[in-house]
């Protein structure tokens, strides 16, 4: 599970665009596809 997961994991954590991409995908797996966060 580990080099799975390794291969996945970003070192930019302080990226805005990998933040805002990454609520994008919690939203759209929650059902909220109404909005996207480039276009608030």
């Amino acid at each position: 599970m580990r080099s799975v997961l390794k291969n996945t994991l970003t070192d930019k954590t302080d990226s805005y665009d990998i933040y805002m991409r990454g609520t994008d995908c919690s939203y759209y797996y929650e059902s909220y596809i109404g909005y996207k966060t480039e276009e608030l």
